[in-house]
């Protein structure tokens, strides 16, 4: 008897209560294949490693294959692993996440999120959230996926000059409403909201390089890297 109860909890799925239910979403900011991505419209995206994956609502991304990266799912999205080694999913209500490969998957989501791994059907850790919580502080101050992706592709926010000579000031292409600008690390150094205008001071930031994410008044999104001379 005791030989086949620790043979059931070996190869059955663990569910416990989770203590991370808030995360913070990260600007769209890619370098040579590895960043934080926003996913906005169905995907499948090639191997990719020690990256962050913001999957938009209703929205499905194919993985191809991933080794130390994590995804953070909106109500309703579906998360497909064809090969992963390492990775974390955190998951809001009413998520598929189907995962074909046989290493372990932890997801830490709400309940009402179902997991299926068809070639390994117990390995996994589940670690439920009575409501999971994304902070958009970094992106705005709302889910990326509400903002209006036709007008963001036909209205193409730019920024100059940047470089930029520390103690000057930078401008945009149109009229902004809000700017945040966070050190390499993620710290922010700056963050203007009720901008209503094309230039911003950043007299206080010191040399070196920074990530800027800029948003106009009718929903466009410039997010680049700025570098202060």
């Amino acid at each position: 008897m005791k030989t086949l109860l620790l043979a059931f909890l070996l190869t059955a799925p663990v569910a416990i209560n989770a203590q991370m239910c808030s995360h913070v979403i990260f600007p769209h900011v890619v370098s040579q294949g590895v960043g934080s991505y926003h996913i906005t419209s169905d995907a499948t995206m090639p191997y990719n490693d020690g990256s962050n994956f913001y999957v938009c609502a209703g929205v499905h991304l194919t993985m191809q294959g991933s080794a130390g990266s994590s995804y953070y799912l909106e109500d309703g999205a579906m998360l497909t692993l064809l090969d992963h080694d390492g990775d974390a999913v955190f998951a809001k209500g009413n998520c598929t996440i189907v995962d074909e490969s046989t290493e372990t998957l932890v997801v830490t989501c709400e309940s009402s999120t179902t997991i299926s791994k068809p070639n390994d059907p117990f390995n996994y850790v589940q670690m439920l959230c009575a409501n999971m919580v994304f902070d958009y502080q970094q992106v705005g101050g709302s889910a990326p996926c509400s903002l209006n992706l036709q007008e963001e592709s036909s209205e193409q926010l730019e920024i100059f000059p940047n470089p930029v000579q520390e103690g000057q000031p930078v401008s945009f292409s149109s009229n902004v409403a809000f700017v945040s600008i966070t050190d390499l690390s993620g710290r922010v150094v700056l963050r203007e909201s009720e901008i209503h205008s094309k230039e911003l001071s950043i007299g206080t930031l010191n040399k070196g390089y920074y990530v800027i994410t800029a948003r106009t008044e009718n929903g466009s999104v410039l997010t680049s890297r700025l570098q202060v001379n």
